[in-house]
């Protein structure tokens, strides 16, 4: 016996990033690098699909693919390793998405 499984959702998604070292193409700030380590609350969505099967009485196993997509998310402000430079606005990633596959082995009692 095989099942079919769809599903969707919408939420909110907690987003973290760190980067670090980050240099610059331009001679002149030779040396600076600048860092950001910050986290948001973003609205994402999710789509679900997976096949299981009976293979015993009680016992199933499963597969599956999970889609995950946040629009983008807030990091924060830059800090730069040479105190005179400033950042003036937050750093923005980029629409995120992640895949998975899953396998799952149920029992029913």
């Amino acid at each position: 016996d095989m099942k079919l499984s769809l599903g969707a959702g919408i939420g909110i998604v907690s987003v973290d990033g760190s980067l670090s070292n980050i240099g610059f193409d331009d001679p002149s700030l030779s040396g600076v690098t600048a860092s950001v380590d910050g986290s948001s609350w973003e609205p994402g969505a999710q789509f679900m699909a997976g096949l299981a099967w009976e293979i015993a009485p009680n016992i199933e196993l499963g597969l599956g693919y999970r889609l995950m997509v946040v629009g983008g998310a807030e990091l924060g402000r830059a800090t730069f390793s040479d105190p005179a430079f400033t950042s003036t606005t937050e750093l923005e990633t980029g629409s995120i998405t992640t895949h998975a596959v899953q396998a799952t082995r149920s029992f029913e009692f």
